[in-house]
């Protein structure tokens, strides 16, 4: 391809295509496109990987915009129509760079290039009344509306929506709907091994490149950084000063409360997070960062490769475990178990855009039998007097609370109040509990429990 100005469109068709034949998550699709076109400039790559991730977080939304603009709202749209459609409107409503007109001539050209020339009135059609409507429509703020048209506004499944109206009320619903759908920066944390010196060097080269560097609401060494387009080229990361992590996974380890000795086990630990910052806590303890295939601890070694290499001696030893797998080896061996488990991932839904389209109750319900099995083998891994911690990156009463009560009342643990462990200026700590939200605690939506196991 050598005109890529007026490619990059058709690439994010390519994208939301194969999306919808294959059901490959998006994040995948996007990464993979971008690396068959390596030789696309910057600012094509990005409006690339905008213009997909966009269309795709606003899924809901978008079909809701162009069903109000057919004739017949049964009539069914050919995939290729439809996605394409969706990409127009995404560009028309929220891209203010590109003219309408030339988003909608874009669209016919492309149908043209495609051999669907029978196409081209009727999206030429439908797009122009939509550019018509955009510009004499008047939002209603959000409190004018009902929760349902809320869901279509922040594109949110009403699965998700009724779920969390059961357990949290139609007000911390409504709060939770722009929320999930505002852009997270990223968020690393500083090596606390690292000099001083080094950190401030990296945020000093960080802020020169004009990346906001704003510090973490909770954990030392953490912060966020918004208007990177890479973080992989970014001093500092080669060099193993950083890594990327999420605010809410870090309390997750400070809960564990170590105090340098402990033997750690870390199971579901790709890409590493937890083992790492766990290690860099630990100057004579060891972690054993496991999960279920060599792909996943292929990523935990890597990382460590990054961090510890060359730096620090390395502190953990990584294998092949599945953790709904009882391994006796292990049995009544770590002082501290940090159980992050396989979970709806409704926390994280402002990263991974696909994941409230393939929520159900029978995944969920699912999820948790999965859950438990893991949770059964890990309290058998915690020394008499040791430490469980068990976290998700969810938001959902079924995977978190009333696991949390599983743990307590059929694993017989002892539930150990958290607030001694975490920095005292985490709201919402509801004994040995903490849920985190976007809203409130401006981190990914996260779940947080301690326990002891008795002696």
């Amino acid at each position: 391809m050598t005109n890529y100005t007026k490619g990059e469109r058709e690439i994010v068709l390519d994208i939301l295509m194969d999306r919808e034949k294959k059901g490959t998550y998006s994040n995948v699709l996007v990464r993979k496109a971008l690396d068959r076109y390596a030789g696309i400039p910057q600012t094509q790559r990005s409006f690339i990987k905008r213009l997909a991730e966009g269309t795709i977080e606003r899924q809901i939304e978008l079909d809701g915009i162009i069903r109000s603009h057919l004739r017949s709202k049964d009539d069914p749209v050919r995939p290729i129509v439809l996605c394409l459609l969706r990409m127009s409107v995404y560009q028309i409503y929220y891209m203010d760079s590109v003219p309408d007109f030339a988003v909608c001539n874009e669209a016919v050209r492309i149908l043209k290039k495609r051999h669907q020339d029978s196409a081209v009135p009727f999206v030429n059609a439908v797009l122009r009344s939509i550019c018509r409507d955009k510009k004499v429509s008047s939002e209603k703020p959000d409190d004018e509306l009902t929760l349902e048209q809320l869901c279509v506004r922040y594109s949110m499944p009403e699965v998700i929506a009724s779920l969390w109206k059961e357990a949290y009320g139609e007000q911390k619903v409504r709060s939770l709907l722009p929320a999930m759908m505002a852009p997270r920066p990223v968020c690393i944390r500083m090596d606390r091994r690292r000099s001083e010196e080094e950190r401030a060097e990296v945020l000093k080269r960080l802020r020169e490149k004009g990346v906001g560097v704003t510090p973490g609401h909770y954990v030392p060494d953490c912060y966020y950084l918004k208007g990177t387009s890479g973080i992989a080229s970014l001093y500092g990361f080669a060099e193993g000063i950083f890594t990327v992590q999420d605010e809410s996974s870090q309390l997750a380890v400070l809960a564990a409360g170590l105090t340098g000795n402990e033997i750690v086990f870390d199971l579901c630990a790709a890409p590493g997070g937890k083992t790492l910052f766990a290690e860099s806590m630990l100057p004579s303890g060891r972690v054993y960062a496991y999960d279920v295939s060599p792909v996943k601890t292929a990523q935990i070694k890597s990382n460590i490769s990054r961090i510890d290499g060359g730096h620090f001696p390395c502190r953990v030893t990584v294998g092949v475990k599945d953790a709904t797998v009882f391994d006796p080896a292990l049995e009544n061996r770590a002082d501290v178990v940090l159980c992050d488990v396989p979970c709806s991932g409704l926390g994280v839904m402002t990263k991974k855009r696909d994941i409230k389209y393939n929520v159900s109750m029978e995944k969920i319900t699912s999820l948790v039998s999965l859950q438990k099995k893991i949770l059964r083998n890990a309290v058998r891994y915690v020394k008499p007097g040791g430490t469980l911690i068990y976290s998700t990156c969810t938001i959902n009463p079924w995977e978190n609370d009333l696991q949390a009560e599983f743990i307590r009342a059929k694993l017989s643990m002892q539930p150990e109040d958290l607030s001694g462990y975490l920095p005292g200026e985490v709201p919402g700590i509801s004994g040995n509990m903490l849920q985190l939200y976007p809203d409130v605690h401006d981190t990914d939506g996260f779940f947080i429990a301690r326990f002891k196991k008795p002696l």
